[in-house]
């Protein structure tokens, strides 16, 4: 199967959804964020304080291109990670793009007493962070509204990606 990168804005869910999306699709489940954690010894925020957000950004999207040789992965990525480098692009060109969305404020809900953030560290940053990045991701394969309860979180993505693969052949573009 090609892999599906899940997108969308920190706080949105997108690894815990992710690794029960990849279980019951019988996807292997990998994590940008941790991998770049494994690889460099430092947390993707760290790496943007320490040596700048570009730096980030240019190894993320070498990871992209080595995940891209695998198949058979659900991915979940950092928030910035489709946004710069063309990746969104390049993702959809060999994978399936999935953007779990939400409003700024229920993102900041459960943003606010989380780990550091420097580039979504209150919720005027993160409103402005979110309008910033919807563009690209509005560009995703498929659109899955988010909701509050995680189970019907799962049920929604795995229809609406079950629903994309059955009309693929057509070019659907699906939001639930």
């Amino acid at each position: 199967m090609k892999n599906i990168f899940i997108i969308g804005m920190p706080g949105s869910g997108k690894s815990t959804l992710g690794r029960s999306v990849a279980e019951a699709l019988h996807m292997d489940f990998l994590d940008t964020d941790m991998k770049i954690s494994e690889n460099e010894g430092l947390t993707p925020e760290e790496i943007i304080m320490i040596h700048g957000e570009e730096k980030l950004r240019a190894i993320e999207h070498a990871l992209l291109l080595c995940l891209l040789e695998k198949e058979n992965l659900f991915i979940s990525t950092g928030g910035g990670f489709p946004v710069h480098h063309d990746n969104m692009t390049i993702m959809k060109e060999r994978a399936i793009t999935l953007y779990i969305k939400y409003p700024a404020e229920v993102l900041w809900e459960r943003l606010e007493k989380d780990r550091v953030r420097p580039l979504s560290n209150s919720l005027p940053s993160l409103t402005q962070l979110l309008e910033e990045r919807s563009e690209v991701y509005e560009k995703a394969d498929i659109t899955v509204i988010g909701e509050e309860e995680a189970g019907a979180n799962l049920r929604n993505v795995i229809r609406a990606i079950k629903d994309y693969l059955g009309d693929e052949t057509h070019g659907a573009h699906g939001t639930r």
